[in-house]
């Protein structure tokens, strides 16, 4: 015999089902000035039942709406996030190595940095030239390296407004474009997916101009080159 006074749960309730079809349910009552506290068996009722059906039910759905709002919330938010993160520290490593090793007589630099965030590509960045102004349209091709004096295998970008390409948040005086790396395989899957940083999303946008553009080769080097035309 277990004394339900004794276990110290000031508001549990205790159902009991005993041998047979009968079953009761503890309530405990508070003390008061003329009473100590104790506990008061009634029959179960159906109010019961569905009070504990009711709490089930909400407790599952609760359940299950955290359950798809979390991975929906990570997917959207986090994921976009730690991409974000490991893109910037692409780009600073790339422009850290880029110091090291090039030339301090050098006038004028195009960096370009692999990415896979938006998605897989280029990332191209050069500071903002002196007459800037008198250019009106812009192209790139990426030419097979070490000879890419052969010509086969350049892959070009159709011409581009200047003033269309996106600066770089973190520098505002570089501009940048996004090379792509295959137009049908990486970009028009994403279509209508949402990016909530403005940056990768114009990014996207110079990627989607690049659909029908001739793939890179996997594995194969390459030498980005920027014409300007007036």
């Amino acid at each position: 015999e277990v004394n339900v006074n004794d276990l110290g749960l000031t508001f549990a309730r205790w159902v009991w089902d005993v041998k047979g079809s009968t079953a009761y349910v503890f309530d405990h009552l508070l003390a008061t000035e003329t009473h100590a506290a104790s506990w008061r068996p009634r029959h179960l009722s159906w109010q019961d039942v569905g009070a504990f059906l009711a709490a089930s039910g909400i407790t599952i759905f609760i359940g299950l709406c955290a359950g798809v709002c979390v991975p929906i919330l990570m997917f959207y938010y986090v994921r976009p996030q730690l991409q974000t993160d490991l893109q910037k520290r692409d780009i600073f490593n790339s422009a850290s190595y880029r110091l090291l090793h090039t030339h301090e007589t050098s006038s004028w630099t195009l960096s370009a940095t692999l990415v896979h965030w938006p998605t897989r590509g280029v990332l191209l960045r050069w500071g903002k030239r002196p007459l800037a102004h008198q250019f009106f349209k812009i192209s790139f091709q990426a030419r097979p390296w070490p000879d890419p004096s052969a010509g086969t295998g350049i892959v070009r970008t159709k011409r581009l407004q200047i003033e269309k390409l996106p600066f770089y948040p973190d520098l505002p005086e570089q501009r940048c474009f996004f090379f792509v790396a295959d137009g049908q395989q990486d970009v028009r899957p994403l279509r209508g997916q949402h990016f909530p940083n403005e940056f990768n999303r114009e990014l996207m946008a110079l990627g989607f101009l690049q659909e029908d553009r001739p793939a890179l080769k996997a594995g194969r080097p390459y030498q980005f080159q920027v014409t300007a035309y007036n």
